[in-house]
């Protein structure tokens, strides 16, 4: 399945969605991983008794004319109701009006196929709809969370206790909340993997404001423990593309929206474009955010960076070829690793960008 998130403040309507995909397999068809593990090294699934696998594949959240849209269930049939439903919009027809028209000329549905559609936008105020085909099969306005797919009833709880915390605490920055919560459903599946269930790889977002849509900002993932190095992984969106590059399974992943009609050619422009620019910014290492999960106390941190490698508590050094050597040094200074520590478990701990007043030999 999926776990798409929907939900919204007094300014904005914020999108959340991971990447993995279900697909099972066609009478004949010999299932087969492109990559054994995600991005962030959860180990992707191979069920040839149910015939089956799941894999970080797609990104589940589309944009535009500002208007987003994430969706779970069917892949093929939501893709073919939401390219209806933006059509509609071009047409002139309100969100309202596209999306009754959209399901309507794409149903009945199949028995065996299903959505569930959440979609944001701004009209005169932040504006949240949904759309269960499980459920009573009508169209629900005025929404303020929605949770799409078989995200666990724990991290469905957890996700209902963070959203008000997130909207009172970090209310005027959205950059900051879409952050925020990327982090702690990245969390879900670092601290507790549902790959099995089809929920995984990398969660991707985007807010919707009274000035339109917004790709989520730039982070850095960092895997904190006093045993051993850890992991990071970093995440971008560029181009309709998001993409991750993982030292974890030493490769980038690119995924890409879809909405049809989009030509080959396209498609490879833009994925080449969304490479090009992040990996400049992977190598100038200027992240809006940085999320440090602290995996001893199982909680995470977030680190104010505003585009800068070098916080009064965390310096992040890119190294080239022509250094001898390819990748990041991570610096941790006492006063992060002390707050670190402090936060409580299952807690988020924000820290404001600070400029860094130390010396290369701080190091």
């Amino acid at each position: 399945m999926t776990y798409s998130l929907a939900w919204k403040t007094k300014h904005e309507v914020f999108l959340s969605a991971d990447t993995a995909i279900t697909t099972q397999r066609k009478i004949g068809e010999n299932l087969t991983l492109n990559r054994l593990e995600s991005s962030f090294g959860q180990a992707h699934v191979l069920d040839e008794t149910e015939g089956k696998k799941v894999e970080e594949s797609i990104v589940k959240i589309l944009l535009k004319k500002n208007v987003g849209a994430t969706f779970a269930g069917n892949f093929p049939l939501a893709i073919r109701v939401l390219t209806t439903f933006y059509k509609k919009l071009e047409d002139g027809l309100t969100v309202r009006e596209s999306l009754n028209e959209a399901i309507f000329l794409n149903s009945p549905f199949p028995k065996e196929k299903t959505i569930q559609l959440a979609i944001g936008y701004y009209d005169k105020e932040p504006r949240l709809i949904s759309f269960n085909a499980t459920g009573a099969g009508e169209i629900r306005e005025d929404e303020t969370l929605v949770q799409l797919g078989s995200p666990s009833p724990e991290h469905k709880k957890l996700t209902e206790e963070w959203i008000p915390i997130i909207r009172n605490e970090i209310l005027d920055n959205p950059n900051m909340q879409s952050a925020a919560m990327l982090g702690i459903l990245q969390g879900y599946n670092l601290f507790s993997p549902q790959m099995k269930r089809g929920v995984g790889g990398a969660f991707c977002g985007l807010y919707i404001a009274k000035d339109g849509g917004k790709w989520q900002p730039d982070i850095l993932f960092i895997e904190y423990t006093k045993s051993k190095q850890g992991k990071h992984v970093t995440t971008c969106f560029r181009h309709d593309c998001l993409v991750i590059n993982s030292p974890v399974i030493a490769q980038s992943a690119c995924l890409m929206t879809y909405l049809p009609p989009q030509s080959e050619d396209y498609n490879m422009g833009q994925t080449r474009k969304a490479i090009e620019k992040c990996e400049r910014l992977y190598h100038k290492a200027e992240f809006q955010y940085a999320v440090v999960y602290n995996v001893d106390k199982i909680n995470l941190t977030l680190v104010e960076m505003q585009r800068t490698n070098k916080h009064e508590f965390l310096w992040i050094e890119s190294f080239k070829e022509a250094d001898g050597r390819t990748g990041k040094k991570i610096t941790l200074f006492p006063e992060l690793l002390a707050a670190i520590d402090r936060n409580e478990d299952g807690k988020l701990a924000i820290i404001p960008y600070m400029k860094s007043t130390r010396s290369p030999d701080t190091l």
